[in-house]
């Protein structure tokens, strides 16, 4: 059954068993408590799984982008290449990446506000990604994956050898 043809009943069946984290008070709400404005509570909570959800998407989307431009390593897997370095990447490499150089740093200036910001943040990337051929979440990635390409290169090069004993 498509879920646009779903009940309320049916659908909230369906998402218990897909297992997608869903607060309990959503899934219990009776008809007249769903016209009443969420308490803050709710509000923060509901921002915080959004979030989730939609940091997956960010980061599925720019596995889709790498894939466009780069295609796929020689046994399939995901990767970014910058000049003469490929890094292989992951989902839950980019969500990694995108939790703390993006989301901790919304959370921290807005700690009342915690998952709302970054709610906010991800809902605008996204509409501005279907405005623009050239959005700004995936030359972030970008540019935080080349920085770290290059500090690992760095570190490889300025290595002093070790020193043998005889």
């Amino acid at each position: 059954m498509n879920i646009d043809e779903m009940s309320e009943k049916e659908l909230v069946e369906f998402i218990r068993k897909s297992g997608v984290v869903m607060p309990q008070w959503l899934l219990d709400m009776k008809p007249g408590e769903k016209q009443r404005p969420l308490t803050h509570e709710q509000q923060l909570e509901f921002a915080e799984i959004l979030s989730i959800q939609l940091r997956a998407c960010a980061a599925l989307y720019y596995i889709g982008e790498c894939i466009k431009r780069f295609g796929r390593g020689p046994n399939g897997q995901f990767i970014f290449c910058h000049e003469n370095t490929v890094v292989e990447i992951n989902k839950p490499v980019i969500e990694k990446l995108l939790k703390t150089q993006i989301e901790d740093v919304l959370i921290d200036e807005d700690p009342e506000g915690q998952y709302l910001s970054v709610m906010k943040f991800y809902k605008r990337d996204e509409i501005n990604r279907k405005r623009s051929t050239s959005p700004w979440l995936v030359d972030f990635i970008d540019e935080v994956l080349i920085a770290c390409a290059e500090e690992m290169l760095d570190s490889f090069i300025d290595t002093p050898k070790s020193k043998q004993i005889h």
